[in-house]
């Protein structure tokens, strides 16, 4: 991946609100996924690996099961990040994000990758809250070996 906005993309986005819905329909998890020994360089715009978790339904955000992963519904969770080389990218080498209220991106594995020159942290954890009784974001158990 080379010379694109962004390197590689994984993630549970939801597509956009219609005119007769508040919010996206569902695309459903991203999970299960081997990305290994790729060269993601030069994206100048974004990162250079990113997990983000875009469906405001991943994590719910009210009633007995607030703050709780819905992993039938959303999330990005068990992937596998290894063996890869970004360099050069203009955001986060990797990125692991559950940026907003009812986001969830966790249980990622993050091994062996070799991560230089872009344009933030060599790895990042971005969340804006966590997986428990709290309706918020949820990040948890991802792990940089």
């Amino acid at each position: 991946m080379t010379g694109n906005v962004g390197g590689i993309l994984v993630s549970d986005g939801a597509l956009p609100p219609s005119k007769t819905t508040t919010a996206g329909t569902p695309v459903g998890p991203a999970t299960h996924n081997l990305i290994a020994y790729n060269v993601s360089a030069d994206n100048t715009f974004d990162c250079g690996i990113t997990l983000p978790s875009h469906d405001s339904l991943a994590v719910a955000t009210s009633g007995p099961e607030a703050g709780r992963p819905q992993p039938k519904v959303a999330d990005v969770f068990d992937n596998v990040i290894s063996g890869n080389v970004v360099i050069g990218n203009g955001g986060a080498d990797l990125l692991d994000a559950a940026p907003f209220p009812g986001t969830g991106s966790y249980d990622n594995t993050f091994a062996n990758n070799a991560a230089t020159n872009n344009g933030n942290s060599g790895f990042t954890l971005h969340s804006y809250g966590s997986c428990s009784s709290r309706p918020s974001g949820c990040l948890r158990r991802s792990m940089r070996m």
